[in-house]
Formats: structure tokens, C-alpha cells, sequence
């Protein structure tokens, strides 16, 4: 629940740009526009899986005494492949937004 509610200012862009709270690849810093843009897409990811790791928290609450042991290392191996899953989209969205931003700021120097 702390993932996803955590990235909700992200979502909506109320973060400024800092060094400890956001999507903080290289790319988000070289402008004010990177860093929105760039964390208002991780933000989108991070709720989603935030959300998913939520729903299997409860449906574990309902399955623990069936076969909580298995039920728990399952689903914390697709909790840590979902964050690792948004990590890597985050980052790849984070070098289409530098280059859209780059190839827009050439195109206003000539």
C-alpha cells in the first residue's frame, strides 16, 4: 500500500526536482521537463505494481492457512520481479523521453 500511495505525487507531478524522493536516472535531471515527464511515467508503473502487490496481500490473507509457506515465497517472487519489471521500464521510458526532449530543443535552435 506504501508503493502505491508514494507514487501518487509522482503521478501528478508535486515533486520537485531533488536527489531523494523520485525517478532519479541521469536523464531526469537535465531539465524541469525531464524530470516530470520522466516521473510522472515511473509513478504510473510504480502505482501499478503497487497495486498488484497489494491485491496479493489480501488474496494471501485469504490463503494463508491453505498453504501460506509456498503461497508466500511465490508471491514474493513476483513482488520482487514486478518492481525489478517497472525498474527497467522506468529506465527505457526514461532514454525515449530524453531523446524526445533533445531532438525537440535541437529543432528550436535552427
Amino acid at each position: 500500500m506504501l508503493l502505491f500511495v508514494l507514487s501518487w505525487p509522482l503521478v501528478l507531478g508535486w515533486i520537485p526536482m531533488n536527489k531523494l524522493y523520485g525517478v532519479r536516472f541521469p536523464q531526469s535531471y537535465k531539465s524541469e521537463e525531464h524530470w516530470k515527464r520522466i516521473n510522472r511515467s515511473g509513478g504510473i508503473g510504480l502505482c501499478v505494481v503497487g497495486a498488484i502487490i497489494l491485491i496479493l496481500g489480501l488474496v494471501g490473507l485469504v490463503y494463508r492457512d491453505i498453504d501460506g509457506k509456498a503461497y508466500t515465497y511465490v508471491s514474493a517472487g513476483i513482488e520482487v520481479g514486478l518492481v525489478l519489471c517497472a525498474t527497467l521500464v522506468a529506465y527505457i521510458r526514461a532514454r525515449i523521453v530524453d531523446k524526445e526532449l533533445t531532438a525537440d530543443s535541437g529543432k528550436g535552435n535552427r
